[in-house]
């Protein structure tokens, strides 16, 4: 299945590629991360962290320009209780398809489909100076599917965006939790044009 999303992702990129204006570059977001549930017993604290990856942008017309993305995003979410501190500390592969309309000469809105492919996941009970890590990878989905909806500034080299990443799917298998949990992602990032 992932060689198969991959494929099709090569073969997008190509065909938009062919007869349109490319460029890509390197790009760094904060996330201010958490977990939600329908029933609101998953609902946590946000947790910061970084996404690190690359970007194609390919120039459409009209204003509009699709770019495709390759993102190591650091997720999860982080609460306390009863003296402990607990934290979801998931990796994930990102693929964000972004479709983007400008308006004008700098400003965009953007919008489109996440595929997220799990890399690492680990939970974390600390209290009273003890720390226990486990590996939940097991108990969790391998790939998730999320919306992006986003707005950002182009500076030519320089550009700068805000999105919000909606979980569609749940996160753990689904005899793991009754209530679907799903990410919940805000992002604020920083792009750099290489070419």
């Amino acid at each position: 299945m992932k060689r198969t999303l991959l494929a099709a992702f090569i073969a997008i990129v190509c065909i938009s590629t062919s007869q349109a204006q490319v460029s890509g570059g390197a790009k760094a977001a904060l996330n201010i991360a958490t977990t939600v549930s329908k029933d609101g017993t998953h609902h946590a604290d946000a947790r910061l962290a970084p996404t690190l990856g690359g970007y194609l942008n390919i120039n459409l017309s009209n204003g509009f320009a699709f770019q495709p993305e390759l993102l190591f995003s650091f997720q999860g979410s982080r609460w306390e209780a009863n003296g402990h501190t607990y934290t979801r500390n998931y990796v994930y592969l990102n693929v964000p398809l972004m479709l983007e309309y400008h308006v004008g000469k700098v400003f965009y809105l953007e919008a489109g489909p996440q595929l997220g492919f799990l890399a690492i996941a680990k939970f974390k009970d600390k209290s009273d100076g003890h720390v226990e890590i486990t590996d939940q990878k097991g108990n969790m989905n391998g790939t998730v599917v999320s919306l992006n909806l986003g707005l950002g500034l182009d500076f030519n080299k320089m550009h700068f965006n805000l999105r919000h990443c909606f979980g569609l799917s749940d996160i753990y298998d689904h005899d793991y939790y009754d209530d679907p949990v799903r990410n919940s992602v805000y992002q604020l990032g920083i792009g750099y044009r290489l070419f």
